[in-house]
This record gives C-alpha cells, sequence and structure tokens, in this order.
C-alpha cells in the first residue's frame, strides 16, 4: 500500500524548489531555507526536477519495516487484548483497587517484604569486603475507611 500524503518537511521542500523553478530563488539559498548542505540541496533539486514533487517523499514511505511481524501474528495479538480487555467499562480490567479492599475484611491483612541488603563500608583509607544483612518489614493492608471519607470521593 502506498502512501499518498506528504509529510510537513516535503511540502515545505516542494513549495521551495518550486520557487527554485521560477527563478525566484537560487539553489544556493533554497538549500540554507531547507536547512541542508548545498550539495544535498542539488540532490534535492535533481529529484524535483526528474521526478516532480513525488520524488521528494522519502522513499520508505508506506512500507511495513523489516522488523515488523507478518500479519498472521498481528492478528492473533490483537485478538487475545480484544478478547482481554473488551467489555463494559466496570468489567475491562479486572478487579479494582476498591474491590481488592473490599477483600480485606474489617482487620486487613499482614504482608511481609523480605530483601537483601548489600553494602561496602569505605573510608579514605580502606574499603572493606561487600556484606549482605537480610531485611524484612511487615506492613499491614487495610481496608478503605469509608465513614470518614467525604462523600464526593468515596467508591461507590
Amino acid at each position: 500500500m502506498g502512501r499518498i500524503g506528504m509529510s510537513q518537511k516535503e511540502l515545505r521542500r516542494v513549495e521551495v524548489l518550486s520557487r527554485v523553478k521560477s527563478k525566484e530563488l537560487k539553489g544556493v539559498d533554497a538549500a540554507s531555507l531547507l536547512r541542508v548542505s548545498y550539495r544535498q540541496g542539488k540532490r534535492l533539486w535533481k529529484r524535483y526536477r526528474e521526478e516532480g514533487a513525488g520524488g521528494l517523499q522519502r522513499r520508505s514511505a508506506g512500507r511495513s519495516s523489516n522488523r515488523a511481524h507478518g500479519k498472521k501474528f498481528r492478528q492473533q495479538v490483537l485478538r487475545r487484548v480484544r478478547g482481554k480487555y473488551s467489555g463494559a467499562v466496570g468489567q475491562r480490567f479486572g478487579p479494582t483497587l476498591a474491590e481488592f479492599s473490599n477483600s480485606l475484611g474489617t482487620n486487613g491483612i499482614m504482608v511481609a517484604i523480605k530483601a537483601h541488603l548489600e553494602y561496602q563500608a569505605c573510608d579514605s583509607k580502606i574499603c572493606f569486603l561487600p556484606a549482605s544483612v537480610p531485611i524484612e518489614w511487615q506492613l499491614q493492608a487495610l481496608p478503605l475507611d469509608r465513614q470518614r471519607a467525604t462523600e464526593d470521593i468515596r467508591h461507590k
């Protein structure tokens, strides 16, 4: 499938080179207006003379990328995305934070976050060997407080 339209940059080139054709501008001035070198201006002028305005379009315009997947693969991906994310607004993305909050009960749940802190102590003369210390945080996830929240920000 070929591209019909031209970009703003390409249209600007056509406009400037048509002024060169009508002898309003010289090639040097056209190159300066187009912000290209004199040599590149000459190349553009040659393509414009030989092929007209269409010769100034990018040669790769309208082609698919060399890295593009095949049409069959693209259709499979789109079918999966539409299957997972289609539907009514409330059902489109699965559970919301408010629904999760409702499932916590009145006391909430405890969540443990475990990690290792890796560090190396140094001063101006010596660096000690790297060390690792296990750390753990205990957090309590509580449900939304619907009594204290104002009416306009409550989830219904």
